[in-house]
């Protein structure tokens, strides 16, 4: 453990390229048969966002940053889950 709070910082290009990936999922036209799947994947991007967002706060809010750590843990497996779902689609 470290008391650097300039290593959250190394957290703002992880938390620019989730931005960004949601918002190119947004803007895909999604066929009606891949809804859920993709919705999946919007929504594991998602929740990965807001826990990378609480967990950055942990120097200001260490409660929120507490929070963020532990539902990181949760999307991230949401996140696995959500890739198997689509590759077994796309079989």
């Amino acid at each position: 453990e470290s008391n650097d709070e300039s290593l959250l910082t190394r957290l703002n290009p992880i938390i620019a390229s989730n931005k960004a990936i949601i918002n190119d999922f947004l803007a895909i036209e999604v066929p009606s048969t891949a809804v859920n799947v993709h919705l999946d994947l919007l929504n594991s991007f998602s929740k990965t966002l807001s826990s990378l967002e609480m967990a950055s706060q942990a120097f200001n809010d260490p409660i929120s940053g507490l929070i963020g750590k532990i539902y990181l843990s949760k999307s991230v497996m949401d996140f696995q889950t959500a890739l198997q779902n689509m590759s077994m689609f796309l079989k």
